[in-house]
């Protein structure tokens, strides 16, 4: 994103004093006090018709999602969360959006107001922006942000876009919330189009992080029962050569568990399979090689 700084990157004093200051409370009468004075004043800051600079509201979001985290209800500052999500500082963004992850899961109303802003960062050149707006997205992303940003999210996938391998393994997160939140999912991703995008990463991408973010996406996928397993039949050619090449030896020596490659990426690219029927999508080579692999 052209003029992203980073913003303040030392401590914010208020906030570590607020955050000692709840440490060192005798009671849990004595912190629902200090809480709530807290929470006064800065319902006071949000209220003033003066107006903030990004710093202070960076601040007080953060004291906010200190509080949400203690168990407080948080019925305030949304309006300003959803503000530093379109600032040009990276902490202020940072903190815009794991604010919105956190306290407007609920409320889709405000949650829209953001969509712009998601829309933006992934088409920023920065992949840590691009990252804040996915991870907010496949934590919080309803039916609404699937009309909005599938077109986004999916275009990261595409070889033409260039989009790093940390970008392309959250769109993979945010395309399985996606279509989790739709009411057809099937025609938001139609298998005859996504059985091949998604066989064809399985069978030529190396990344041992990216192929696991894929394999968990076409899981999430069949186990929904959107559509019939064997619409997306063309995907096992895919999953038999990622299951091949890791079991053969191309797996990176830190992706190694007790003498076994990968055994996480193994265990859902086999549940993947689990859901197609034997008779009809397997054909004998699928099963020649399936035997050598577990035969391994």
């Amino acid at each position: 994103m052209p003029g992203l700084t980073t913003g303040n990157s030392g401590s914010m004093k208020g906030l570590t004093v607020f955050v000692s200051d709840i440490r060192n409370c005798p009671s849990k009468e004595a912190e629902n006090q200090r809480v709530e004075k807290e929470l006064a004043k800065i319902r006071t800051k949000f209220a003033s018709p003066k107006g903030l600079k990004g710093y202070d509201k960076k601040k007080y979001v953060w004291k906010l999602i200190y509080a949400y985290m203690l168990g407080y209800d948080i019925d305030f500052g949304h309006i300003q969360a959803v503000n530093l999500c379109s600032s040009t500082k990276y902490s202020e963004k940072n903190a815009g959006y794991i604010a919105c992850s956190l306290l407007l899961q609920e409320n889709y109303d405000v949650l829209r107001l953001i969509v712009n802003a998601c829309k933006a960062d992934i088409a920023s050149n920065n992949e840590h922006v691009q990252a804040l707006a996915l991870n907010c997205i496949a934590n919080t992303g309803g039916s609404e942000f699937a009309e909005n940003l599938y077109r986004d999210v999916s275009g990261l996938l595409s070889k033409n876009r260039g989009a790093s391998l940390y970008v392309q393994r959250k769109a993979c997160m945010c395309l399985l919330r996606f279509y989790r939140e739709v009411d057809s999912p099937e025609d938001l991703m139609p298998a005859e189009e996504w059985s091949h995008k998604i066989g064809d990463i399985l069978s030529n991408e190396k990344d041992i992080g990216m192929l696991t973010a894929t394999a968990g996406l076409l899981g999430g996928i069949l186990e929904s029962g959107a559509t019939p397993p064997t619409s997306w039949a063309p995907v096992i050619p895919g999953i038999v050569v990622a299951l091949s090449a890791v079991v053969t030896g191309e797996c990176p020596s830190h992706y190694v568990y007790y003498k076994v490659p990968a055994p996480w990426l193994q265990a859902k690219l086999f549940r993947c399979l689990q859901f197609f029927p034997v008779m009809t999508c397997f054909d004998d080579a699928i099963i020649y090689r399936l035997n050598e692999i577990l035969g391994r």
